[in-house]
């Protein structure tokens, strides 16, 4: 995957020189997960930034102690 590529389809980056874009493209990790695979948990600490190009997400609230409350429903790709 050309990852200047993804990231140029991000609003996120849109304004970047492309000098910027090659050292955002360098500390980026390209990562498969499988369906059900828990990307980040809520209490986790952030530190890292995820772009999703292709498949589902699921963003869950936690609310002890009853399951956790579906949030939202993402679609990429």
């Amino acid at each position: 995957m050309d990852v200047i590529s993804v990231l140029k389809s991000v609003e996120l980056f849109d304004g970047l020189l492309p000098d910027e874009l090659e050292a955002v493209a360098g500390i980026s990790h390209e990562r498969t997960y499988q369906a059900g695979e828990v990307i980040t948990a809520q209490g986790d600490q952030g530190g890292d930034l995820h772009v999703v190009c292709s498949g589902f997400v699921e963003v869950l609230l936690s609310r002890p102690p009853a399951e956790p409350v579906p949030r939202t429903m993402v679609h990429l790709g």
